[in-house]
């Protein structure tokens, strides 16, 4: 009984037809958690309070004391005779010398006083004598944190004025600052065994990964976010470091962009090999020229440390490409975790061996080739509007998978002999032709197909008509009442036919690649049934489709605008125009040796 009753739920919903079906609805909670308030003020939270973690981290003791040494010590260790400059000289004196200067330092402060008081001065020192003590660090690490707190805030107001998807998907959100804040650690670390004499202070600047998150963030969510990610990392970066560098930043945002730049579209692993290597030579270039490696003077070249500056170079290239490697890994763990699918995910699923696919070839070979013509035509609409097209390619694979339960019954299909619709009523087979959508996303969660995959089977028909059968459902209604008066049938006796019966179950679309994969379903399915297509016939009926979808109101729940529509079925006549083009007769050869050739 309750299995009975959760059959009845699912079906009231749209998701079964009369089997044992999975869900294909994500759980409410996870909707909480993907676009919550109060998810999504635990995200920002959690972000100021890593943010307090790492700022306020005391960076260790300096691994070197300024000491002030007399000018003949100076000139002693120059072995020049010549008056010394005005300098202070950085000397790491040993440990044990610690006491004796202090013990010095305090007696020439005592020898001073003495001496002010047998000369009977009584007056104050003069006021730029007087020094104040520095601030400590704990104040200085806060009132940087300050300002790394208001870049966060300036950073968010701005993806709200840009309407970003960031702010509006908390796994997008989680992810980003994720990123961020791993990769402001790890400067933070570097510091800090800079600090305490692990690191050379001149490898440091060399260590820092400032590939990773502008790799991570460009192959994982697009160039605009990866944008946003090497602003905000340069700035966090260059207020972390003390005194603040302005070297950082430059080599930060350049290496950034350049990465930027060269992950367009990444479709294969090794392109995001070649841009950390293209990412590392930037920081190699510019860290040359602007002198974390070297100096290099060119008129002291034998006195030049080159096996330093070998390894600093070797350094700067070796952790472009191993950022790359490592991103490279990590990609489908952070897929999994924060739900989001890259281009190479894709194509690892447009895979023309995947079970499903070679069972639409055998069972249901019409099918299989209206779904290759139609990847084609899906992926050139995708990317004459800016929406992803290998996600629609993809789509469009596996789009009418849910025809593998009765093949037979579609027009693409049907043998010449024999239609099976013949000997159904209009209702009946208009139920078994919107019944391949439930069909098809059973199929799909039982081969754990992608959730975005699901969503195009399940709309990319929307809540359109099968006009067909509909329309030879209304024939038969008038020809009963014809025939009623005849047999004097009283006309309420004879069954209303309801339009909502021979409707698909929908929804409609909610996203630009299910708006273009139905588009292009009809219009491929439609053109294949012309005569005689001319291009003006194609162009007449590709708009005459769409005016029906406007007028029905299947794109009101898609971010999708008319000028969008029209560029995709522009896109579409000039593609099925190439397709359908009429070729020249061939006649066959009436010449003797032609024919025995």
């Amino acid at each position: 009984m309750v299995k009975f009753l959760e059959q009845r739920q699912l079906a009231a919903r749209g998701l079964t037809c009369g089997k044992t079906r999975r869900r294909a609805e994500r759980g409410k909670l996870l909707d909480v958690l993907e676009s919550g308030l109060a998810t999504r003020l635990m995200i920002l939270f959690a972000i100021a309070g890593t943010l307090f973690l790492i700022m306020m981290t005391e960076a260790g003791p300096k691994n070197f004391v300024p000491v002030q040494i007399s000018s003949q010590q100076t000139m002693q260790l120059s072995g020049s005779t010549s008056e010394p400059d005005a300098h202070l000289v950085q000397v790491s004196p040993p440990k044990e010398e610690k006491s004796e200067q202090s013990q010095s330092l305090a007696t020439a402060q005592t020898s001073s006083q003495q001496t002010m008081q047998l000369n009977g001065s009584t007056s104050e020192p003069d006021a730029h004598l007087v020094q104040t003590p520095p601030p400590s660090e704990r104040s200085q690490n806060l009132e940087r944190y300050l300002i790394v707190l208001l870049i966060l805030v300036m950073a968010l107001f701005q993806l709200w004025m840009n309407g970003s998807e960031v702010l509006r998907s908390n796994s997008r959100l989680a992810l980003v600052f994720s990123i961020l804040l791993f990769q402001f650690a790890i400067i933070k670390l570097l510091l800090l065994k800079t600090n305490l004499g692990v690191l050379d202070s001149r490898m440091m600047p060399l260590l820092i990964p400032y590939a990773f998150a502008p790799l991570t963030i460009s192959v994982l969510l697009g160039k605009n976010e990866a944008l946003f990610v090497i602003l905000i990392g340069s700035l966090w970066g260059a207020f972390l470091l003390d005194p603040i560098d302005p070297i950082f930043l430059i080599i930060s945002l350049m290496t950034g962009f350049v990465v930027l730049v060269a992950t367009g579209r990444v479709r294969r692993r090794s392109r995001i090999i070649r841009a950390g290597i293209y990412g590392g030579m930037t920081t190699w270039i510019l860290a040359l020229f602007f002198g974390p490696i070297g100096p290099i003077t060119w008129s002291m070249l034998k006195s030049i440390d080159w096996s330093l500056i070998a390894l600093q170079s070797a350094t700067a290239l070796g952790v472009g490409l191993g950022t790359a490697i490592i991103v490279s890994g990590l990609l489908p763990i952070l897929e999994f975790l924060f739900r989001v699918t890259t281009d190479i995910s894709w194509l690892e699923m447009a895979d023309l061996n995947h079970p499903l696919l070679r069972r639409l070839s055998l069972e249901a070979p019409g099918t299989y080739q209206h779904s290759m013509a139609m990847a084609n035509l899906a992926e050139s609409a995708a990317e004459a509007i800016g929406a992803n097209p290998t996600t629609c390619r993809v789509g469009a694979y596996f789009h009418d998978i849910g025809k593998l339960i009765k093949p037979e019954y579609f027009t693409e299909n049907i043998s010449f002999h024999k239609n099976p619709h013949d000997e159904l009523t209009p209702t009946m087979s208009a139920l078994i032709i919107s019944a391949h959508i439930k069909e098809g996303v059973d199929l799909a969660l039982k081969n754990k197909l992608h959730r975005q995959i699901i969503d195009i089977i399940r709309q990319h028909h929307g809540t359109t008509m099968v006009g067909c059968f509909f329309h030879k459902a209304r024939q038969h209604q008038e020809d009963a009442r014809l025939g009623g008066k005849i047999m004097n049938i009283r006309p309420e006796d004879i069954p209303e036919v309801y339009p909502d019966t021979f409707r698909y179950p929908g929804p409609k679309p909610q996203t630009k690649e299910a708006v273009i994969i139905g588009l292009v379903d009809a219009a491929e399915s439609a053109s294949r049934s012309m005569e005689r297509p001319t291009p003006q016939r194609i162009d007449d009926l590709v708009h005459t489709l769409l005016k029906e979808r406007l007028n029905d109101g299947q794109y009101d729940e898609c971010p999708i605008t008319m000028k969008e529509l029209h560029k995709i079925t522009d896109t579409l006549v000039s593609n099925l125009i190439g397709m359908l083009h009429r070729r020249i007769s061939y006649n066959k050869p009436s010449d003797p040796l032609l024919l025995r050739r």
